[in-house]
Parts: structure tokens; C-alpha cells; sequence
């Protein structure tokens, strides 16, 4: 958000509600208002839609208010976000050398991780 000058529309989704009010928290304190936070399940495809669509819809109309023009979002799944951005949780393997002691974690859980990460 920052690097876009605080314009456009971030739409950030956490698992946790916790989560979410870190990012709520840390939005406000910078004064950072073009970012929407949800607490949803990222896998759940409808919710991400619904999301996606009733920001496009906030954003049309704030910037009508603005002055801008803006076409209303298309139905297309395609035109609902511009990029995506995933930080989808990991294993942790790839920092063995700061982090040895993940080497000795229980492969189950690897295996978990590997599965979200595809569903997201």
C-alpha cells in the first residue's frame, strides 16, 4: 500500500481474526487506508470471489465520490484483481542454517503444509 502512494485497493485475508487485527492495527498506526482487511479462509474460492468483487465495488464508487471515472467491475473471474500476492505458510526448510532444529520436525505436518499450499 505504501509503495502504491496509499491509492488503489489492497484486499488482505488472514485465517485468524488475531491476524487480521495486527493488520488492521498496523494499517491505522500508518496511517494506510487503502487496504481492506477480512478474516476468511483464503481456500474458499467463493469467499475470496465475493471479497474480490464487493472491493472492486467500494473502489468504483469511492472513486466516483473522487471524481474519477471508472467502469463498474466486469463479472469476469479474470478482471477482479490485477496480481495476487501469496505468502503462503512453509515448512521453514529452507532456513536449516539459521533454524536447525526444523530438520528434526515431524514430516506429517510437512505434508499438511505442501497440500494447503496447493489448495491456496
Amino acid at each position: 500500500a505504501e509503495l502504491m502512494g496509499d491509492d488503489g485497493r489492497v484486499i488482505s485475508v488472514e485465517v485468524h481474526a488475531k491476524k487480521a487485527q495486527l493488520v488492521r492495527d498496523a494499517c491505522s498506526r500508518l496511517g494506510i487506508q487503502s487496504v481492506a482487511v477480512h478474516a476468511a479462509d483464503a481456500t474458499d474460492v467463493q469467499t475470496l470471489k465475493a471479497l474480490l468483487a464487493s472491493s472492486a465495488l467500494t473502489q468504483a464508487k469511492m472513486d466516483t465520490c473522487s471524481g474519477g471515472e471508472q467502469d463498474p467491475p466486469a463479472s469476469s473471474d479474470t478482471s477482479l484483481a490485477d496480481i495476487v500476492v501469496l505468502d503462503a505458510p512453509c515448512s521453514g526448510m529452507g532456513t536449516l542454517r539459521r533454524n536447525p532444529e526444523h530438520r528434526y520436525q515431524d514430516d506429517s505436518r510437512l505434508a499438511e503444509l505442501t497440500k494447503l499450499q496447493d489448495r491456496l
